[in-house]
């Protein structure tokens, strides 16, 4: 090729470059990209807005500035949506939509203050609009109107103040703290704050999901227990993350990762409490790892072997049930509805050696009149052991659904609230938990006393009268 061809072919290659520069210049588009975001606001700690623009959907988690991860050329059009408002709130967008300048768009405004999903706590028989339409009244057998709070709340143990958390849809049967501000939740549930998280989860210590604990049971979990950064759960799951782990699974407690951990079980577990190097399991079980263990069991925390504990628990003619673990130095405490347990005869509630299993010589003589009873909860402090449950004598002494007695003897302390449900029905206590100067309980009871607390109550550790709760509007719970 001669010096005069090759000047020749450059310059048409330079001719061509012009050219496309130019049509591209042209067609309006642009190299150049940029942000687009603005700001939200009104989210309550714990709830997250899901937003949409072009394709980008990215969840925003606090109030403040916000940006989509996609950039986009200028020239280009905008138009930002809610995709999923957080439970209890209505989000509305302005300055949403529009053309990109030669700038970032940062003015979009994400408002999440308005409140929606307000419920009774009965039912609605009729309703009626003002002759404006602006106001709608409502009628029924209802007592409250409030805002929407799923299934689990946290609430001030001293003034009863609900604390805003992460909406959870379904139940919770089963939770305990993370040693960082934060909660593992375990239950039927199949949302969190509008998420498709289920069964179990982890709040951090501001109420909003932590993304990080990935654990996939395939169904409801019962039992949490915790034990340095191993996370113990147990359910009615068959598989974990995709394993192949049947009722009972050691995770990560940071990631929710399966250990190499596994445990044989022929029935879903309903219970788990941790004591040192042993994991006690309560449930529908029959075998564990190829043994004998009828409802109850206990293996070692790090190998998954069978330990020697074995109270066999006995119901006459029927099944017995297990509702309720605790330990106390060397013996576990154990509730639920059966006569015979660690080879002697006690009804619902029986202290066992941690090693054996066998019975101690602790009774508490739970009774009731025509009645079938049960023992669904228990609560250590110190000397004292708090039971709640169905029944209406417990340490040799009338009681009512719950009772205080002692840990050596057995018999009824002078700690005596009157529960009460209706005419037709005893009340009955589902949960106990106690701190320095309260005992709390929940459960199926209209009343302590004279004070109307239906569900929940705060009771003096002393006399055993409900306290006067106030929540955050100035109204009693």
């Amino acid at each position: 090729m001669t010096q005069g061809m090759e000047i020749a072919r450059a310059t048409r290659i330079a001719c061509v470059a012009t050219m496309l520069v130019s049509l591209a210049s042209c067609s309006g588009e642009s190299t150049t990209t940029y942000a687009v975001g603005g700001t939200a606001s009104g989210l309550a700690a714990g709830q997250t807005v899901k937003l949409s623009n072009n394709g980008s959907d990215p969840t925003i988690a606090a109030n403040g500035p916000f940006t989509f991860t996609a950039r986009q050329p200028q020239g280009s059009s905008y138009a930002v949506t809610v995709a999923l408002a957080p439970d209890g709130r209505i989000c509305g967008v302005s300055a949403g939509s529009g053309t990109v300048g030669a700038a970032d768009v940062t003015s979009v405004v994400v408002d999440c203050s308005k409140e929606s999903n307000w419920v009774t706590n009965g039912t609605v028989y009729s309703t009626a609009l003002s002759e404006d339409g602006e106001a709608l009244y409502i009628g029924g057998s209802f007592t409250q109107v409030g805002r929407r709070t799923g299934s689990f709340v946290p609430v001030d143990s001293a003034t009863g103040a609900v604390t805003p958390n992460s909406v959870v849809d379904g139940s919770v049967y089963t939770q305990v703290p993370d040693g960082a501000g934060g909660w593992y939740l375990g239950g039927s549930f199949t949302r969190v704050n509008g998420s498709t998280q289920k069964y179990l989860v982890r709040l951090r210590a501001d109420g909003s999901v932590d993304p990080t604990f990935a654990a996939a049971p395939s169904d409801t979990v019962n039992a949490i227990a915790l034990s340095g950064n191993t996370l113990f759960v147990g359910g009615n799951f068959v598989q974990m993350n995709e394993a192949n782990v049947p009722y009972l699974a050691a995770l990560d407690a940071a990631t929710g990762t399966l250990r190499n951990w596994s445990v044989a079980l022929n029935g879903a577990v309903g219970k788990l409490a941790v004591s040192g190097n042993s994991l006690y399991i309560a449930g529908n079980f029959l075998t564990v790892n190829g043994q004998p263990r009828n409802h109850l069991a206990a293996v070692d925390t790090t190998t998954a072997t069978l330990t020697p504990w074995d109270p066999n628990p006995g119901y006459g003619q029927g099944v017995p049930a297990i509702y309720a673990l605790a330990v106390s130095g060397t013996t576990v405490l154990v509730g639920g509805s059966f006569t015979t347990i660690g080879g002697a005869t006690r009804t619902d509630v029986a202290a066992l050696d941690g090693i054996t299993g066998t019975a101690t010589a602790w009774d508490a003589q739970i009774g009731a009149a025509n009645s079938i009873t049960a023992v669904r909860a228990i609560a250590i402090d110190g000397s004292t052991v708090y039971i709640g449950g169905r029944f209406t004598s417990a340490g040799g002494q009338p009681r009512m659904a719950v009772a205080a007695v002692d840990l050596a003897t057995g018999l009824a302390l002078p700690w005596n609230p009157t529960l009460a449900l209706d005419q037709y029905s005893p009340p009955e206590v589902e949960a106990l938990a106690v701190n320095a100067d309260t005992v709390f309980i929940g459960g199926l009871f209209l009343s302590v006393g004279n004070q109307a607390v239906p569900g929940l109550a705060a009771l003096d550790k002393l006399a055993g009268v409900a306290r006067n709760w106030i929540n955050a509007d100035g109204g009693s719970l």
